[in-house]
């Protein structure tokens, strides 16, 4: 369901829609978000919102306590056998765009060179937002096209960080951010010359292997 927008996000959302809008039918549907107003130690990120039928251009939601869709892995992550992080655990994905087709959103959009302004931007606002509001001591990235976002793949920068590898969960890389990276191409390194995630653990996982995925025990755990 809809909820109160926080003034933060919605401002940014309603910003880049307004100046977008116009660029692609996909950037015309409008934003979607999951609301994300406190810290938590928590954070799942995801890639992008699939539902494109709301009539609201701006809209913000809660994590669905749906068992069923792509929800379900997102709720065995964060509850289940006994243990429940909900009060700890936040979700974003990478950008706010609605499409169900996710190669289509990015051939479309972040892979379009005439979008490059509307796909900077709203990188430096989600960054914004895991920085300054949920500043996570573990992440978990459940989708591999978020990876090269938060510096993964040495051939993209984006966000920036530079980590540290420290084992792996379940097949899953686990690295540990120890600051950012010198590249020259980092979005917001005019105004974000430190991190708040140092120390911060981050999974690299996938949409494939399911099964995989740690309980919410073993995500405690690592806290």
């Amino acid at each position: 369901d809809d909820i109160a927008l926080p003034s933060v996000q919605v401002q940014q959302m309603t910003e880049l829609y307004e100046k977008y809008k116009d660029s692609s039918l996909i950037l015309r549907r409008g934003f979607s978000f999951c609301t994300n107003d406190k810290q938590k130690d928590i954070l799942i990120v995801g890639y992008n919102p699939q539902e494109t039928s709301k009539k609201s251009k701006i809209y913000s939601y809660n994590i669905p306590k749906s068992r069923y869709g792509y929800w379900s892995s997102v709720n065995r992550l964060i509850s289940g056998m006994g243990k429940d992080n909900s009060e700890i655990t936040a979700y974003i994905d990478l950008f706010s765009y609605r499409e169900i087709d996710q190669e289509k959103g990015i051939k479309e959009i972040v892979a379009n060179p005439q979008l490059i302004g509307y796909v900077v931007e709203q990188i430096i606002a989600t960054q914004s937002v895991i920085e300054d509001v949920i500043r996570p001591k573990l992440i978990f990235i459940k989708n591999q096209a978020a990876w090269a976002f938060f510096g993964k793949l040495k051939e993209f920068t984006w966000m920036g960080y530079n980590l540290s590898p420290i084992g792996n969960i379940n097949g899953f890389e686990m690295c540990e951010i120890i600051g950012f990276t010198n590249a020259k191409d980092r979005v917001a390194q005019d105004f974000r010359a430190t991190t708040n995630l140092i120390g911060t653990k981050v999974i690299f996982a996938n949409e494939i292997d399911l099964n995989k995925y740690p309980t919410p025990q073993e995500l405690s755990e690592l806290l």
